[in-house]
């Protein structure tokens, strides 16, 4: 059972027992969806991911036309819906893309509790692939000279930002993990979902250690607080801004479960 489901066993009179919506695809196809009254967008997402068999990459947008994107928000009013398709495939590389494409609607890491603390959503860890696949990576390339492609791999990661407008910022970070014993922090790039556009990435600087390089921060409203990140691979020590903090956390908790 999914989790929209497993909430709908809970009685509130003031709420409809099931709530049904008609999704529709921009390529003509249209299915019925049916969650609890209770569920939130992000349990009708999950749902309509399930349902459609198009994984992760897609958006769903009101009869209004607005977009859904906030998971803790209220089930919209109306009764049909659309879905959109993400199409990364002219930023992400093509290893990358068939883990994007696979990728099905999981729970992420971390307690409830410590999520909220540092003002993260769903952060995981999706597939991996042997660095040779892609060896056009600029960041990762000026460490092949006394590295090995086939001696690293990189990890496809969903990392959830929540900011001070309360806004979900959905990213996906394909980032090189480095090798066992080579003193190399993470390396790569982030895209900024819907759009795919990469905003920046991380870079390794020093020993063991890594640094955030952002190009684009204009999508992000820093929360009031998130606690700092003191995980030096994650990029922590090294933040020069609360958007550099607030990844570096969201990185820790996809690849280590826990922020340091």
């Amino acid at each position: 059972r999914t989790r929209a489901q497993i909430r709908g066993q809970s009685e509130n009179p003031m709420v409809e027992a099931t709530r049904t919506f008609q999704v529709s695809t921009l390529g003509g196809r249209t299915f019925d969806v049916s969650v609890p009254g209770g569920s939130t967008v992000g349990e009708l997402w999950e749902e309509c991911s399930r349902v459609s068999g198009l994984g992760i990459l897609v958006v769903l947008v009101s009869e209004e036309g607005a977009g859904l994107d906030n998971p803790s928000a209220a089930l919209p009013a109306g009764s049909t819906l659309s879905i959109v398709v993400e199409n990364p495939e002219w930023t992400v590389c093509e290893a990358a893309l068939e883990i994007l494409r696979k990728a099905m609607p999981r729970a992420g890491r971390g307690s409830a509790d410590v999520l909220q603390q540092y003002c993260l959503g769903r952060c995981r860890i999706m597939g991996s692939f042997p660095a040779n696949l892609w060896t056009e990576d600029p960041r990762l390339a000026v460490f092949m000279d006394y590295q090995h492609y086939s001696l690293c791999e990189y990890e496809v990661l969903e990392l959830t930002l929540i900011d001070g407008a309360g806004r979900h910022h959905q990213l996906i970070g394909v980032i090189n993990s480095g090798v066992t014993g080579s003193n190399i922090g993470f390396v790569g790039p982030i895209y900024l979902r819907p759009s795919f556009k990469e905003v920046g990435g991380i870079l390794s600087y020093g020993d063991t250690e890594s640094k955030w390089d952002i190009t684009d921060a204009s999508w992000y409203k820093a929360p009031a607080s998130v606690p700092p990140c003191n995980s030096k691979l994650s990029g922590g020590p090294n933040a020069q801004s609360p958007l550099e903090n607030h990844l570096s956390c969201a990185l820790s908790m996809a690849f280590f479960g826990g922020i340091d």
